[in-house]
């Protein structure tokens, strides 16, 4: 009888496809991740100088714009002034031209040409005082300023009209140039506050601006923060003679102000509808976009709010009012120097940022 051949079950063609599936399944384990993502720190960090940078990069920007804009303004004026300089050489030559056709005889010919010469020389003479009288500008002022204030970094601010109003930022941004100093200092006293280097060169510009007011005019000047107050408590919605004790005055209680609270651009802009008759001039000093509205409470305003802030403002202001500024540093506020220009430009204005050495 035939022997009956038994069934095996673990032979080795079995255990090659169970060793090779299991292998699989290992493989497969090992290439999974089993942990949760974890965030790069690194990667965040990066992210937060990158977004530093692109806001630094835009504050450059606009800064060029305006070195443009008032390098444009500088040729144009150069180029005028060329213009009639050869104007009047011509007009020179065409004279003496004629006088040697007409030939009236030969020493009153002479005599003529004499006369047109010195014409030229006193020409050239008033040209010569009026460059002295621009550098100079600073003798006969009003207000006498002292030592380094009188350097021309900002002798291209024209400070002109009858009725000069002056607003001054007195915000706790005033106090320094960063964010993290402002806060810290806005906790000291009132001596250190008024001590303050940014505050000195704020205070320093306003005496500049008072100190090239025409004599004849009239003058006021108000700080503001959340509020809008007068430098002389007993003048608010009074105009205030150039000349006199009361510039000096003003400009002093302006210094012994300790900055403090928020901005607020609309209160300090409402002052101009409370004077009687209005200013034909404002020069603002401030250092960023408004923190918040009239009335508002100040307090941590998005980039957005600041610039809402600011139009509204804007937005109240009269027609065919001139608005100077001069915009001092602050980090964080790249909007700023743009917002500022503009409006400068567009209401007939002067746009200043003082030199970092200023005054």
């Amino acid at each position: 009888m035939k022997r009956r051949q038994e069934l095996q079950i673990f032979n080795m063609s079995f255990l090659d496809c169970i060793s090779c599936g299991f292998g699989a399944t290992v493989l497969v384990f090992m290439l999974m991740k089993h942990s949760a993502p974890v965030p790069d720190a690194a990667a965040s960090v990066t992210q937060a100088q990158v977004s530093g940078e692109e806001d630094k990069l835009l504050d450059d920007r606009h800064r060029l714009l305006v070195l443009r804009a008032a390098l444009e303004d500088s040729e144009k004026a150069q180029q005028l002034a060329s213009k009639e300089a050869e104007r009047l050489s011509k007009k020179i030559e065409d004279a003496r031209s004629a006088m040697l056709q007409q030939n009236p005889g030969k020493e009153d010919g002479r005599a003529r040409v004499l006369i047109l010469e010195n014409d030229l020389k006193v020409l050239e003479s008033k040209v010569k005082e009026m460059r002295a009288a621009a550098a100079d500008a600073g003798k006969d002022a009003v207000l006498q300023t002292s030592g380094e204030a009188r350097r021309e970094y900002l002798s291209g601010l024209s400070v002109e009209g009858n009725r000069i109003l002056i607003l001054v930022d007195t915000s706790a941004s005033m106090l320094a140039e960063t964010i993290v100093e402002a806060i810290r200092r806005r906790n000291m006293d009132d001596a250190t506050k008024t001590a303050s280097t940014k505050w000195r060169r704020s205070v320093a510009a306003v005496e500049w601006i008072a100190a090239q007011m025409p004599a004849s005019g009239q003058f006021q000047i108000y700080g503001f923060n959340d509020t809008a107050k007068p430098a002389l408590a007993d003048s608010a919605g009074k105009w205030l003679p150039n000349r006199g004790d009361k510039l000096a005055a003003a400009v002093k209680a302006i210094r012994m102000t300790p900055p403090g609270g928020g901005t607020s651009l609309a209160n300090a802009f409402a002052v101009i509808s409370s004077l009687n008759p209005a200013p034909d001039h404002v020069y603002l000093v401030t250092d960023g976009l408004p923190t918040t509205d009239r009335g508002g409470a100040s307090g941590l305003a998005s980039g957005k709010d600041r610039v809402r802030y600011f139009n509204s403002a804007t937005a109240r202001l009269p027609n065919n009012l001139p608005i100077s500024v001069v915009l001092m540093p602050m980090e964080g506020d790249p909007k700023a120097a743009a917002a500022y220009w503009e409006l400068a430009r567009n209401t007939g204005g002067s746009y200043f940022n003082p030199s970092a050495d200023w005054p």
